[in-house]
């Protein structure tokens, strides 16, 4: 089995309720804190991101940012124009190997409410296609800079992973737009060795009892997680 494979296990339970089953997964591996597999702050030029769409006047920008000195912007000569379907793509990312992903990005927008939106989008064939739904969607005025983080499971373990920022406008009011900074893809890394062991009270087990393997010992985890979700299930029935 490789390091940070998903295990899939199903648990059959008869209670006075009646027999049902419990779905839970276990990595095998130890997972690690988050960590960004790609990060663009946008300081070093283009790095391979592209724009296109109609009225497309997106370019990086000086004069607004979060961490200084650049950011992306939609209409850097002013207002964004009207009748507006323009995008700002990411380079392809190879997410293989990669799970527990999201997406993430410091923003600040103002855009007719209710009118005019930006949608952050996701591709798994490296932008030939996009999917219909989107990780997120921003409206109105925010006066000061916000990170957005949007869980992407659906871009585990995609070699051909493309993002973008893409603005419309209806034939109405105009406003600033949208500014993006310090962009982010996530990943959880896995490690296969073992937890260092911490000082453990166990009651029951003298001193001359073997250790049992790591394996084993998961085992028994996960099946005292079960047994505590049996549990709970059967105080809230």
């Amino acid at each position: 089995m490789l390091c940070g494979t998903l295990i899939n296990f199903q648990l059959a339970v008869t209670s006075t309720q009646g027999p049902y089953t419990i779905n839970f997964s276990l990595l095998a591996g130890s997972p690690q804190p988050p960590t960004a597999y790609f990060f663009d702050n946008f300081e070093n030029g283009v790095n391979g991101w592209t724009t296109g769409g109609t009225q497309n006047f997106w370019a990086q920008v000086t004069n607004v940012s979060y961490s200084p000195t650049h950011s992306w912007h939609e209409s850097p000569s002013g207002v964004y124009p009207n009748n507006m379907n323009s995008w700002l793509k990411s380079p392809v990312i190879n997410l293989a190997g990669k799970t527990n992903t999201s997406v993430s990005a410091y923003f600040l927008h103002a855009l007719e409410a209710g009118y005019d939106y930006a949608y952050l989008e996701y591709s798994t064939d490296g932008g030939t296609t996009w999917a219909p739904s989107y990780l997120a969607r921003f409206n109105g005025v925010t006066l000061s800079w916000a990170q957005t983080a949007a869980a992407s499971p659906m871009l585990d373990n995609q070699a051909n992973v493309a993002l973008r920022l893409r603005v419309t406008s209806d034939s109405g009011v105009v406003a600033d737009g949208i500014y993006m900074d310090d962009f982010a893809v996530n990943y959880t890394p896995i490690t296969c060795e073992p937890p260092t062991p911490t000082a453990v009270q166990l009651s029951n087990v003298g001193s001359t009892t073997p250790a049992l393997p790591y394996g084993t010992m998961a085992a028994a985890l996960a099946l005292l997680l079960a047994a505590g979700a049996v549990a709970w299930r059967r105080r809230t029935v």
